[in-house]
């Protein structure tokens, strides 16, 4: 693991950076949440981590990795989603106010537990699917703008890079029993539900704007490549949600795939 601070700019992608524009939309959609959950991620590893110092000095030393990274990946994220707010959807900004808020409520009104196990469920639904990006990436390099690929090529290696660090603090605070797994499988299987239909909102806000200026036909096609997009995501979940729900799931047992193993090695700080 290691803090790194690529230079993007967002000027001049369209906010329909793929062929398919509805599958950019379903991308742009899920680009807000970063904006918000890393800033919550790290306040609660920053509750968490006088407490674990005392158990794991070197889980510690990840935590403060970790915080790292999700705050440049906030950074990034926000000039993205400023990009799709003035290049057309300037109602995004409604969707960020509430998550905001939501995360907000839950630092001061709920358990360190409830945000560990979220977070966690938040950590394990990010290198699942940074495994299936990396493996359908040679696809979408044919068809997308390379300025937006790079955001989520970079956000979710390094989501597969941190892949343990919720999860060991997780169980170094609440043990590894069979009630600290059913508490972190309802962790995740919440944060997936919240998670899901806060981008599925949003998608619908941005494809809602598109068809706008859409023939009747156009419109009908484009229902047609959503429903197929969400079926086939629905599907890719339901295989991850069981390796997730197991009791041996341990995320550190992941291998990154050669082509993210290369991805990060050519992002590696000089020395």
């Amino acid at each position: 693991m290691t803090p790194r601070y690529p230079k993007m700019e967002f000027g001049s992608v369209d906010p329909h950076w793929s062929r398919n524009s509805e599958l950019a939309q379903h991308y742009n959609a899920a680009s807000i949440v970063p904006s918000h959950i890393e800033p919550y991620l790290v306040r609660v590893m920053l509750k968490a981590q006088p407490r674990v110092a005392s158990h794991d000095p070197q889980l510690s030393r990840d935590i403060e990795v970790f915080n790292k990274q999700e705050v440049e990946h906030c950074k990034r994220h926000n000039a993205f989603n400023k990009m799709l707010r003035e290049k057309g959807y300037p109602g995004l900004i409604d969707f960020e106010k509430r998550l905001a808020a939501e995360y907000r409520d839950w630092l001061e009104n709920r358990s360190l537990r409830f945000n560990l196990a979220y977070s966690e469920g938040f950590e394990a639904i990010g290198s699942s699917n940074a495994e299936t990006f990396f493996q359908v990436l040679p696809l979408l390099e044919r068809s997308a703008d390379p300025a937006a690929l790079e955001l989520w090529k970079w956000h979710l290696a390094e989501e597969f890079e941190h892949r343990h660090v919720c999860f060991d603090v997780y169980h170094t605070l609440y043990g590894r029993g069979p009630l600290a797994w059913l508490y972190r499988c309802w962790g995740y299987l919440y944060a997936y539900r919240h998670l899901t239909r806060f981008m599925d909102g949003v998608a619908d806000y941005l494809i809602a704007i598109d068809r706008e200026s859409m023939s009747e036909a156009q419109r009908e096609k484009s229902k047609i490549r959503v429903a197929g997009h969400r079926k086939m995501t629905r599907k890719r979940d339901l295989k991850q949600m069981l390796t997730v729900l197991s009791p041996f799931y341990n995320p550190s047992r992941k291998r990154p795939s050669a082509a993210m193993t290369a991805y990060l090695a050519s992002l590696a700080p000089p020395g």
